[in-house]
């Protein structure tokens, strides 16, 4: 089983892509120093700029991902099936 770390907090990751922004530390120094991984902070700091427009990346906004998680919810069929459409049970002992 593979441990998953809990999210860290909005405030976090804000003063974290601002730490990287400033370019006091290279990226690798101070992802270390916060704990996370490079690749961590070079994602936010990506998502930041499709957020703020800062790219032309093809990456989703924040606000895109939010609407397509609930499009995709929205389009996501029922899990409990009508019971005129239930398949009818079997008789093992025929």
């Amino acid at each position: 089983m593979s441990f998953v770390p809990a999210p860290h907090t909005p405030q976090f990751r804000r003063r974290a892509i601002d730490l990287a922004r400033s370019e006091i530390k290279p990226i690798a120094a101070l992802a270390k120093e916060l704990s996370i991984s490079e690749s961590c902070l070079r994602n936010w700091l990506a998502q930041d700029d499709a957020d703020v427009s800062r790219s032309n990346s093809s990456r989703l906004t924040s606000e895109e991902k939010r609407e397509l998680a609930e499009l995709r919810k929205k389009a996501r069929p029922s899990r409990s099936v009508p019971q005129e459409h239930a398949d009818p049970p079997v008789n093992m002992t025929s």
